[in-house]
């Protein structure tokens, strides 16, 4: 390539991977991983080593690369879709496997490297659309099999007593509603980018990136697995006692290869709960709006609101939610959240991917009740939504119902099975989704 025609995002890469590989081979570490999935962490942080009086040598080198620390964790999942339009049925057999390595610290700085493969179970199915596969006869299981560089980047602890991370990493911000990891797919969602973290900036938390590159679920050879971007996301939190979190966001997206998300959202969010003798008080209030920004060619003026009021007991936990993305008007662009985890809202069923711009243009009302009880290391959960047009007319979309079960045994071992219906009205199709895995991490 000529080096005049190299892009900055380009540069960028280069530049993290080059940072990245000299950190771990020079004992320069990293923080372990940390939430790929809602409430499950892959490994813990590495043990220090003290740093080396002099020059460093082949035997402090040996050393910082022995303190360090290898993990793998596998996930094995079966997806069959039923929905009305598509003759044939999905019927997916992925197994995704992580390896990673986390070297010890040295001087306040960490690395951190993490392959992830996703590969079908031989004699499995493997009768789906991945999106890359040509098999349009069947629904879409968004799995592609795939080998990527999930996380690499370097990090130092001690820049005004926050953490600066440079390179490709997982970011996660509040509930995942405008910036997520998307978990749930077999091959997440990661950024390559600059971020950096101050926990306790008297009493408030301060999250700021600078996102340059989004690896998107799809993987590289698709003509969707990545966007170069120019991107930032503030996010400022406190913790109030007998109150709750209180988080102030500003998310710029620019993203020269789908302008349509050039956008800019900002809002305050209030996550809190109240515990009473025997029960729990829990809330949850956010408000944001959304413009458009940097040459996108729509006009975007839309809100957004989420509410949620509910009640836990022993192992029971019950809540009632509304949330709403406003449609476009006179020809303005809807509410989106492009960089969401948005199978985590709106259904599991996935009828409302992207958060908006693959939602009707006349926006959605969600309106949901959510029951949850935990016996002992068994969490069984059960969703019910209905949803309907923010604006305009033309009568309710559908309603969704979904159910899981998750056993997590001693060993580190997690068994569950999942089920979404969506019983379309106008809009979308019929739809029947279930899932079962099992995940092993050591």
């Amino acid at each position: 390539m000529n080096i005049m025609q190299t892009t900055t995002s380009e540069w960028f890469q280069r530049g993290s991977l080059l940072l990245a590989s000299t950190a771990l081979l020079g004992g320069v570490a990293a923080a372990g991983p940390v939430n790929t999935e809602s409430g499950s962490a892959e490994a813990t942080a590495a043990p220090a080593v003290p740093a080396e009086e002099g020059e460093f040598n082949l035997k402090g080198l040996k050393e910082k690369l022995q303190a360090g620390r290898f993990w793998m964790n596998f996930r094995y999942r079966f997806e069959n879709v039923d929905q009305v339009g598509i003759t044939k049925d999905a019927r997916a057999s992925t197994l995704r496997t992580r390896l990673g390595y986390e070297s010890a610290d040295y001087k306040h700085w960490k690395g951190l490297i993490e392959f992830s493969d996703v590969s079908g179970i031989p004699g499995g199915f493997e009768e789906y659309n991945d999106t890359i596969n040509g098999q349009t006869d069947r629904p879409v299981v968004a799995d592609p099999q795939v080998t990527v560089v999930n996380q690499l980047y370097a990090s130092y602890d001690n820049l005004w007593d926050g953490t600066l991370k440079i390179g490709r990493q997982r970011i996660k911000l509040d509930n995942d509603r405008f910036i997520g990891n998307v978990g749930w797919r077999q091959t997440e969602q990661t950024f390559d980018a600059v971020s950096y973290v101050k926990p306790d900036f008297e009493g408030v938390t301060v999250v700021y990136a600078y996102i340059d590159h989004i690896n998107r679920i799809f993987g590289p050879t698709s003509v969707a697995g990545d966007l170069d971007s120019n991107s930032h996301a503030l996010n400022v939190s406190k913790d109030f006692d007998d109150v709750g979190k209180l988080t102030a966001y500003g998310y710029y997206l620019d993203v020269p290869d789908a302008k349509a998300l050039n956008t800019f959202t900002y809002g305050l969010r209030l996550d809190g709960s109240h515990a009473f003798d025997k029960w729990t008080l829990l809330y949850t209030g956010e408000l944001a709006h959304q413009n458009d920004v940097a040459s996108n060619p729509n006009k975007v003026d839309a809100g957004y609101m989420h509410g949620v009021i509910g009640a836990k007991f022993k192992g029971v936990t019950v809540k009632g939610g509304y949330e709403v993305l406003e449609g476009g008007t006179g020809g303005d662009q809807q509410f989106s959240t492009p960089l969401a985890t948005a199978h985590a809202h709106q259904g599991w069923a996935d009828q409302f991917l992207a958060g908006g711009l693959n939602n009707p243009i006349n926006g959605m009302e969600d309106l949901y009740l959510l029951g949850a009880y935990k016996l002992g290391d068994t969490n069984l959960t059960a969703v019910y939504h209905e949803f309907s047009p923010e604006t305009g007319g033309g009568g309710d979309y559908g309603t969704e119902l979904d159910l899981q079960a998750v056993h997590t045994f001693s060993c580190e071992v997690e068994l569950g099975v999942k089920f979404a219906d969506y019983d379309a009205d106008n809009f979308g199709t019929d739809t029947q989704k279930f899932w079962a895995w099992l995940a092993y991490s050591f």
